[in-house]
């Protein structure tokens, strides 16, 4: 996978981070990634803002995984 596609999955999950329960188009998603390029190369502040929340949602979300899957397994107490 080279870098512009995983760019394309990070902006997509970002955007489902954002708008949960909003679907959209292929052809909108391509605009999201390039408006969300945009946004990174001029460093809009709310952008990189709401990046920094996902990364700490997603690191919390994948710890809460690990501990329930621990648990499942027997090993916590």
């Amino acid at each position: 996978m080279n870098s512009q596609e995983s760019f394309y999955i990070f902006a997509i999950e970002f955007y489902d981070y954002i708008y949960p329960n909003k679907k959209i188009s292929d052809i909108k998603k391509i605009w999201y990634v390039n408006s969300f390029k945009d946004k990174i190369l001029n460093k809009d502040y709310r952008t990189i803002e709401n990046i920094k929340n996902f990364y700490e949602n997603k690191q919390m979300h994948l710890a809460y995984v690990e501990i329930q899957n621990k648990k499942a397994q027997g090993n916590m107490v």
